[in-house]
């Protein structure tokens, strides 16, 4: 079975890879965002700086994570 590519609605390859790429860092944001809380809340003075060091990379993997969903959801230009 062959589907419609061409319609409003469908969700192309750009999307899917997007949407995959986008799915995967919010789960890494959560993962660092919770070892940062932990790390930095009930962490050891060891460990505190470690956690604080995490801190650039959760922003970092938010803003790829925003950048891959609004490419997800943008529409192509209708000609």
């Amino acid at each position: 079975m062959h589907f419609d590519e061409t319609g409003p609605n469908t969700h192309t390859r750009r999307y899917w890879v997007s949407a995959t790429i986008g799915i995967a860092a919010m789960v890494v944001f959560a993962l660092l965002s919770v070892l940062l809380l932990l790390g930095v809340v009930f962490g050891s003075p060891q460990v505190k700086p470690v956690a604080d060091s995490l801190f650039p990379w959760s922003l970092l993997v938010f803003a790829v994570a925003c950048v891959a969903m609004f490419v997800a959801n943008a529409r192509p230009r209708q000609e």
